[in-house]
């Protein structure tokens, strides 16, 4: 069997060791090179290389993955950042000179699916949404309140991780964020009750999709703390066809859902890998195999056996000593 040359970043996060980990519990023979901003990340330990990265931010970015990809030769490259994504999705030809495959989602729907109003205005009238208003600088309180209720969520448009999102209840604090998010904002109708679900498909283009896994789950932190692996009902079925129909998903895909009454609703959609797949991999999707096979063996990946069961999240101590002489 191939050994694969496969490049994670962000290795210091949960996304990016959770990808990790998979691929060592994955079907295939995987050199794992892991890149972070910091020397000190955890997910070094489980990686058969670690480099030292530098910002997705810095100019210096596209050419410093460049040159990682020729110097460990590499044949498939996860991003588990937000803001690597994006850079990847710039530069895209730059890396197309090299003989490497990048795990990327649909190009053309990406730009939608990145800030929240964006994706408000590209499914709205095709799909239901939660009631929103997309925020401006001059809105009146009265008239948001009015038209959705208090309390309400407003949401900064770009953000990751639920950071950005903050419960309105009154005109005090809605001056406070408009202005604090003034550089773009949603308002939305806040859906009571304990019925979020994180949905991950593995998108196969033309709106096809391989494996759906959903997760009934509780947040903490920005990331599911909680889950429960459930089977989904036809109307949630329908719902994520629907969906999939539209924004044509390709590889990972994770998208949010919340029920309001016999409901299913959007909360947001990340077209990426998500901070639950470690917990999907011991389900049974393993979505960085799946990677493996779509993106460097050309293969629809086959139906995973899923088990079903409950996940709780907690934290774990990683030791280095500085030396073994005690």
């Amino acid at each position: 069997m191939n050994k694969f040359n496969i490049l994670v970043t962000g290795v210091s996060g949960i996304i990016g060791y959770g990808i990790v980990k998979s691929l060592k519990s994955s079907k295939y023979n995987c050199n794992i090179i892991g890149i972070d901003i910091y020397d000190d990340a955890v997910g070094q330990f489980w990686c058969d290389v670690f480099e030292k990265g530098v910002m997705a931010s810095s100019e210096r970015f596209p050419t410093f993955l460049y040159d990682t990809i020729i110097k460990y030769n590499i044949d498939l490259v996860i991003p588990c950042i937000e803001p690597e994504l994006e850079v990847l999705m710039r530069h895209k030809k730059l890396y197309d000179k090299l003989d490497v495959k990048l795990v990327l989602n649909n190009e053309e729907v990406y730009p939608h699916l990145h800030n929240k109003a964006k994706t408000y205005d590209f499914l709205n009238g095709k799909i239901e949404q939660i009631p929103t208003l997309i925020g401006r600088t001059d809105f009146d309180y009265d008239y948001v309140a009015a038209k959705l209720g208090v309390p309400f969520i407003l949401k900064k448009n770009i953000s990751y991780a639920s950071q950005g999102v903050v419960t309105i209840n009154d005109q005090k604090d809605f001056d406070y964020w408009k202005y604090r998010y003034s550089d773009g904002y949603i308002c939305q109708k806040k859906i009571q009750g304990d019925n979020e679900y994180t949905i991950s498909v593995f998108g196969t283009q033309n709106g096809d999709y391989a494996n759906m896994i959903v997760f009934w789950r509780k947040l903490g932190n920005g990331i599911t703390v909680k889950a429960k692996c459930i089977n989904a009902d036809d109307d949630m079925i329908d719902y994520v066809n629907q969906l999939c129909n539209l924004i044509k998903p390709i590889g990972p895909t994770n998208i949010q859902l919340i029920k309001d009454g016999s409901k299913y609703l959007l909360l947001e959609v990340n077209a990426r890998v998500s901070a639950s797949t470690s917990i999907r991999t011991k389900f049974g999707v393993n979505e960085a195999e799946m990677c493996i096979e779509y993106f460097l063996l050309n293969k629809v990946p086959q139906k995973c056996k899923q088990k079903r069961g409950s996940a709780i999240r907690y934290l774990k101590d990683v030791i280095q000593y500085d030396s073994d002489n005690f």
